[in-house]
Parts: structure tokens; C-alpha cells; sequence
């Protein structure tokens, strides 16, 4: 004769309270690779950011006829733009009068601070910055 079992076993309970814990322990974990991805994610738009002003400010800086203010006013809404308030710009050559010839490079380097841009900055990040440049030829023509 066969005999059935009337009655569950207590499994399910125990079942429940051992997938909290495993949901509580791997829940860090989940957390930290979406912060991670999330500020890869915002590197990665900042530095295609990054490098369009230092594009849209040489393009201007590169023509020997448009005021050395133009530059700054170009890069300064774009920064506005992008949310980003702290950042240096360098300029090579550094004045649009040491243009030698026709055609020679013209270089804008845009950087920032990195622990002013991140959302989650760990320490070792805190001295570190990111830049972008951009070369183009210079117009001497008007």
C-alpha cells in the first residue's frame, strides 16, 4: 500500500528567511556595479562633452580675426551648458598675435577637475582631472 503525506514540510519558511539573507548580502554588491555604471556612463559623457567645446573653441581661436573674447565666450556658455562650473583652458599659441603663417596648428586644451564632475568620486579619483584637445590649422586670412 502506498501512504501519501498529509501535511508540507516547513521548507518554504526556511526557504524565505535564507533568500533574504542571500538578498541582503548580494544587495552591496548590485548597488556598487550600478553607481559603477552609472559613473562610467557620465565619464563617457563628459569626455564626448569635454571634447566638443575644445572643437567649438578652436574652431573660433584658430581665425586670426575673431576677437580673443569670442573664444572665451564660446567655451564659457558651453561649460554653462554642461553643467560644469570649475575649468581651465589652455591655449597654444596663447595669443591669437603669435600666429606665424597660414596653416600652422592651433591648440585648445580643455580640462576639469574630475572630483567636480562625478557624482560618486572615490578618493584615489579626488587629484585626478580629465581633458580634451583639439588641433586645428590656423586662418590668417580675413
Amino acid at each position: 500500500m502506498i501512504r501519501f503525506r498529509t501535511h508540507q514540510p516547513k521548507f518554504p519558511r526556511r526557504r524565505r528567511a535564507a533568500a533574504a539573507v542571500e538578498f541582503a548580502v548580494i544587495l552591496p554588491v548590485l548597488v556598487a556595479l550600478l553607481m559603477g555604471a552609472l559613473e562610467i556612463g557620465r565619464g563617457i559623457w563628459l569626455q564626448n562633452t569635454l571634447q566638443e567645446i575644445a572643437q567649438a573653441g578652436c574652431r573660433v581661436h584658430s581665425i586670426q580675426s575673431v576677437p580673443a573674447a569670442a573664444t572665451e565666450n564660446v567655451i564659457s556658455e558651453a561649460m554653462t551648458r554642461a553643467g560644469i562650473t570649475e575649468y581651465l583652458v589652455t591655449y597654444d599659441p596663447p595669443a591669437k598675435s603669435d600666429f606665424q603663417q597660414h596653416m600652422d596648428p592651433v591648440t585648445v586644451i580643455v580640462t576639469v577637475p574630475f572630483a567636480h564632475v562625478s557624482y560618486v568620486t572615490p578618493s584615489y579619483l579626488n587629484n585626478s582631472s580629465m581633458s580634451a584637445q583639439c588641433t586645428m590649422p590656423a586662418n590668417l586670412d580675413d
